[in-house]
C-alpha cells in the first residue's frame, strides 16, 4: 500500500509526533508498505510526482529534516494561513491511506479528520467527532460519567 505517516504539526507534542512517525514509518516499510513519513505544517516543499512513494527511502533522513523547524515552528505559524504544508493534501490523495502519527492539538481534535472527510481521504484512528469530544476532556467526563455513555456501551 502507498501510505503517507503524518506527524509533526505545531502542537507542543511536536517532537513525540516526529519519533512516533519515524517509528512507525520504518514499521510499515519493514511491512512492505510504500510509506513516506510527511510533516502535515511543514509539507514537503520538492516531490517526484512520477514516484512519490519510492521503494527506496530514507526514513531517518525525512524525520532529521522535519525536526529542522522545530525551532521556526512558532514564526512559521505567524507567517502562514494555512495549517497543511506544501504537497500535504496532494500526497495524501495520492495515498491508500493515510496513517495519523499526529499528537495533541491540530492532530487529535478531529480538525484533520474532518478536512480529510470533506476530500474523501481515508485515514486511521477514529472520525472527527469522536476526536473532537475525546480531545474536550470536560465532555469526555460528562459522557463517561452519563447515560449517555451507558447507551453508547450496551449491547443488546
Amino acid at each position: 500500500m502507498k501510505i503517507v505517516v503524518l506527524a509533526g504539526g505545531t502542537s507542543t507534542e511536536r517532537t513525540v509526533s516526529i519519533t512516533s512517525g519515524t517509528g512507525i514509518c520504518k514499521a510499515l516499510r519493514q511491512k512492505g508498505h510504500q510509506a513516506i513519513l510527511v510533516d502535515i505544517f511543514c509539507g514537503i516543499e520538492n516531490v517526484d510526482w512520477e514516484n512519490p512513494f519510492p521503494s527506496e527511502y530514507d526514513v531517518d533522513a525525512a524525520s532529521e529534516y522535519m525536526s529542522a523547524f522545530n525551532d521556526r515552528i512558532e514564526q512559521m505559524k505567524k507567517e502562514r494561513r494555512s495549517f497543511f504544508g506544501p504537497n500535504v493534501l496532494k500526497l495524501c490523495e495520492a495515498a491508500d491511506i493515510v496513517f495519523l502519527g499526529l499528537h495533541g492539538a491540530n492532530g487529535e481534535d478531529g480538525k484533520v479528520q474532518a478536512t480529510f472527510d470533506l476530500m474523501g481521504i481515508k485515514y486511521t484512528g477514529t472520525g472527527y467527532l469522536s476526536s473532537a469530544l475525546a480531545m474536550d476532556k470536560g465532555i469526555t467526563c460528562l459522557l463517561y460519567t452519563s447515560d449517555a455513555a451507558d447507551d453508547l456501551t450496551r449491547v443488546d
